[in-house]
């Protein structure tokens, strides 16, 4: 990574380093330039009020702070277990904007599924390590 990126994510993370500190039971996840907020609850009404409030809180917070969301890049995920196959109905807006929901993400170099099961990640790795054996079966011969 160049220096001047590596500087750019450092003076962005400092920036916004108070962020996590304005919610109580909510985790967030600074990341470089990217923010990731987990919201949890057993009971879908409640984490709807729930998430409702946290975007209301956040809205505030990057107005203050002359920030802007790239709404085109904003998803959401809602997890569940395997066995809850009901599709969620929670409803996610950030300034009048709906959140893209999606099944499965990439996340620090893992796949995440909405289901909290392996498969995506399952098959990526073996894609990979089939590569790398057919490469060194190659070299041997």
């Amino acid at each position: 990574m160049p220096q001047g990126s590596i500087l750019g994510a450092l003076l962005f993370l400092l920036y916004i380093n108070d962020l996590p500190g304005i919610f109580q039971g909510v985790n967030i996840v600074l990341n470089a330039d990217d923010t990731n907020i987990l919201v949890v609850d057993k009971e879908e009404e409640t984490l709807q009020h729930k998430i409702t409030f946290v975007m209301q809180q956040l809205e505030l917070w990057f107005c203050k702070n002359d920030l802007t969301v790239n709404i085109d890049k904003t998803r959401a995920i809602p997890f569940h277990s395997h066995q809850n196959r009901y599709p969620s109905r929670l409803c996610i807006i950030f300034n009048n904007n709906e959140i893209t929901k999606i099944s499965e993400l990439q996340f620090l170099g893992l796949f995440i599924m909405e289901n909290l099961t392996w498969h995506v990640q399952i098959h990526s790795l073996f894609a990979s390590l089939s590569k790398i054996y057919y490469i060194i079966k190659s070299l041997r011969m």
